[in-house]
């Protein structure tokens, strides 16, 4: 073989390498891309979820559920470009095994629920009564963290394996597994808490990639917005007045402020306290 052989042999297994070491790259980007594009979208779903859960957070358990439930999928649906796709968005649900929202007494969990009417088959969401936290007297700081994970996890392991087979009967073969950062729920005991959980999504065209990381997307809900109170510093100044805490008069400090902070129920039952007229809060 001439050297000029041996030359266009080297160019063309180049080349082949060159090409294929291009296309993996490509392919890696895209299924990147695909996979912080699916992570950004849950993290905006469930904060905005939370922030709508803020007003409504002593409400019964009914509108809260509903307030996440409706508030998350529309989010994500909207982050994920199908709002207008009804068959893309039940496609994309059923990537959602479950939606948990953790309170100090117990959690709730919405799930997929399979029925027969009238012969047929039918697919509807549901939440579970409250999975409640029983924790025995005297019951240490360690013990409550164990009782809350096992509970979260028991309840959990129940809902994914029940979804592992109903997400076969749609085509989806993908495993579902309980998420591992339920342990982390326990450990932080700051209530209440929204986790939403996407799991199989085909990364690419053949599937052979998949979203299989649980989504650790919990976002803390503001339980009760918290105020500083201003005493009164003088006998003409008998009343008392609650403040944002980034109010401009609590920031300059000229008054006579608590250390701690109350909710505005507490303000005015504690204190009598009125609103400040500066911040309007």
């Amino acid at each position: 073989m001439k050297q000029g052989h041996f030359a266009v042999l080297f160019i063309i297994v180049y080349l082949s390498c060159f090409f294929t070491l291009y296309l993996e790259q490509r392919n890696y980007d895209m299924v990147l891309e695909e996979k912080c594009r699916i992570e950004k979208g849950m993290k905006q779903a469930i904060e905005y979820a939370a922030n709508e859960l803020i007003p409504a957070v002593h409400a019964a358990k009914e509108e809260k559920c509903t307030i996440f439930q409706t508030a998350f999928f529309e989010a994500f649906y909207i982050y994920m470009g199908v709002m207008d796709d009804t068959e893309e968005q039940q496609r994309l649900k059923l990537h959602v095994p479950m939606l948990v929202l953790v309170q100090e007494d117990g959690a709730f969990f919405y799930y997929a629920v399979e029925t027969l009417e009238n012969g047929v088959k039918q697919l509807r969401y549901e939440w579970t009564e409250l999975q409640s936290f029983v924790f025995p007297e005297d019951c240490s700081e360690e013990k409550k963290k164990s009782i809350i994970a096992e509970t979260l996890e028991e309840t959990a392991s129940g809902i994914i394996t029940n979804h592992n087979y109903i997400a076969a009967q749609y085509g989806i073969s993908y495993n579902f597994y309980v998420p591992d950062f339920l342990q982390d729920t326990a450990r932080s005991l700051d209530m209440p808490v929204l986790f939403a959980v996407f799991q199989g999504w085909p990364l690419t065209a053949a599937g052979n990639i998949v979203y299989e990381n649980c989504v650790d997307t919990g976002v803390y809900v503001q339980k009760v917005k918290k105020y500083i109170i201003e005493l009164p510093t003088d006998l003409e100044d008998s009343f008392c007045y609650y403040h944002e805490e980034f109010c401009e008069l609590v920031q300059r400090g000229d008054g006579n402020f608590l250390k701690e902070k109350f909710s505005k129920e507490q303000a005015v039952r504690m204190y009598g306290a009125l609103s400040c007229t500066y911040c309007g809060k």
